[in-house]
């Protein structure tokens, strides 16, 4: 399966394609070998009820499929997104404490959203909870903790830091458990399983041309193929050639430089205007 991830998305739709529309073409032969044409012509009306009656049931039940497959991957862009706006909120709330202090930790904030947006979107399947990030992690609450408020203003600033630490907390978990997530292989082997007993119904359909019982039985199976490879993409948010977009983190990573760039000039601002000072004294 991972080998198969990671592919692109439009290598996964050929395979997939391709490969059960040979399946549908070999079992079309067979049913033709096995049961004449005059045989199923028969029994159509029946095979049509079932197939009209099961086909509506697997159209319900693969849509269902695809539907959780979505809703994953929309939670694992809602938690991205959350985590993010945890850190800019962190990054913000400690520009009310010391200026070295506020440096110190938009360096660490940042190292850890460098981590995490490479090795999150890394496609080679790399576990979302690293050695590096979690060390990343550590550090950062250490140096969160070991702080100490010099007034009473700084002591309102420092129980903010902390609070948005404790949320922070709280969105990485989230992200790392919708990262372990996905549709249960009950429900695959289901859905599957549904698909193929209509795919059945369609091959044992009596039809006057052989020619246009294949066309129409392999547009079947594409329709089939493509919305099981959407299942697929969509159910493995951080893995493969479609994931889940990790430009929350590179936008944070943006807004603190700029917050540091701004904080950089307004202190050299203040040097300059007290270095000025002076010498409007002395004249």
């Amino acid at each position: 399966m991972e080998a198969f991830l990671s592919l692109t998305f439009y290598t996964q739709l050929a395979v997939l394609i391709v490969s059960s529309v040979l399946l549908t073409w070999g079992l079309l032969e067979l049913v033709y070998h096995l049961v004449p044409a005059e045989k199923r012509l028969t029994s159509n009306d029946v095979t049509a009820f079932v197939f009209g009656s099961l086909g509506i049931f697997s159209a319900l039940v693969i849509s269902s499929v695809l539907v959780m497959a979505l809703n994953h991957f929309d939670a694992a862009g809602n938690a991205v997104a959350a985590e993010a706006n945890m850190l800019a909120d962190l990054d913000r709330a400690a520009r009310g404490l010391s200026p070295g202090f506020a440096k110190d930790l938009s360096v660490k904030l940042t190292h850890y959203l460098e981590i995490v947006s490479v090795l999150e979107w890394d496609h080679k399947n790399k576990p979302a909870n690293s050695n590096k990030e979690r060390a990343a992690v550590n550090d950062l609450s250490k140096f969160i903790s070991q702080y100490e408020p010099k007034d009473l203003r700084e002591a309102g600033y420092h129980q903010a830091v902390v609070e948005r630490l404790g949320q922070f907390y709280d969105a990485r978990r989230t992200r790392s458990s919708v990262a372990g997530d996905s549709i249960s292989p009950q429900v695959l082997v289901v859905s599957l399983l549904v698909g193929v007993l209509t795919l059945v119904f369609a091959l044992l359909y009596g039809a006057q041309s052989k020619l246009m019982h294949l066309i129409l039985v392999s547009l079947l199976t594409m329709a089939m193929a493509t919305t099981y490879s959407l299942i697929l993409v969509f159910d493995s948010p951080f893995h493969g050639d479609l994931v889940v977009s990790n430009e929350p983190y590179t936008k944070v990573i943006s807004h603190i430089a700029k917050n540091n760039a701004w904080d950089a000039e307004q202190e050299a601002k203040e040097k300059a205007a007290q270095a000025t000072q002076p010498a409007a004294t002395k004249k």
